[in-house]
């Protein structure tokens, strides 16, 4: 952070009557940083929405949908699934753009940003969502467990919020699987204990998860939220 901006933020911070986070992982962050208890309410992501396409057959391969910038760490989903010799399909646009497509081996596919019909279509045929970078929240991993697709995510981050990891002995409903190394090693390996427990990701579970992630619980939340807050006053 630069020192003005770092002296701005030291000095109306204790102007805050109540900090809400987006996620339990921002809200370590806050406590961290400023000593301050924060209010954990979920982004609201529209679980209606995005539903399994009524178009959607046969899975037809993985995933990437992101902003094309280096901390998104595309990148190495290509180097991955170069070595791999799998099908990719990557959604999104940005300054990293010319960048990754020269890295694309003939299995990787690029499609610019797109309509919400058509990506809940890309989410609902795609066999899981490769998510390899580290957010605060993320929802776009909530998007396509919503559509039925389990997710290979980083494990770090709000990923750790959001997605129910496959264990090798486990009572939980999986809905996806974590990688711990942002490394080509540590995400194939991810990729083939999703492979090898395909059978065990179920739509049941997927949509079960997401249902904590609703426009409508968001607002319940806030709302309480903001009561509680002025009632206190």
């Amino acid at each position: 952070m630069m020192p003005g901006l770092r002296r701005w933020d030291t000095s109306t911070v204790s102007r805050v009557d109540r900090f809400v986070a987006n996620s339990l992982n921002v809200a370590e962050r806050i406590k961290r940083i400023y000593g301050a208890e924060s209010e954990v309410v979920y982004p609201p992501v529209d679980v209606d929405f995005y539903r399994q396409a009524p178009s959607s057959g046969e899975r037809e391969g993985y995933l990437v949908v992101s902003a094309f910038a280096p901390y998104k760490k595309i990148d190495l989903a290509i180097k991955v699934f170069n070595e791999r010799d799998e099908r990719l399909l990557i959604v999104g646009d940005g300054e990293d753009r010319a960048r990754l497509k020269a890295m694309a081996g003939p299995t990787i596919q690029f499609e610019k940003p797109v309509s919400r019909e058509r990506l809940r279509e890309l989410y609902s045929n795609a066999t899981a969502l490769i998510y390899p970078g580290e957010e605060d929240f993320g929802i776009i991993p909530v998007e396509a467990m919503a559509c039925g697709t389990p997710v290979i995510a980083y494990g770090r981050g709000g990923a750790l919020e959001t997605v129910v990891p496959l264990r090798d002995s486990f009572t939980e409903k999986p809905t996806g699987v974590y990688f711990d190394s942002q490394t080509v090693d540590s995400l194939s390996a991810a990729i083939d204990k999703f492979e090898n427990g395909a059978d065990k990701f179920k739509q049941e579970a997927l949509r079960q998860q997401v249902s904590i992630f609703s426009a409508k619980l968001f607002r319940e939340k806030m709302e309480k939220t903001i009561d509680e807050f002025l009632s206190s006053k």
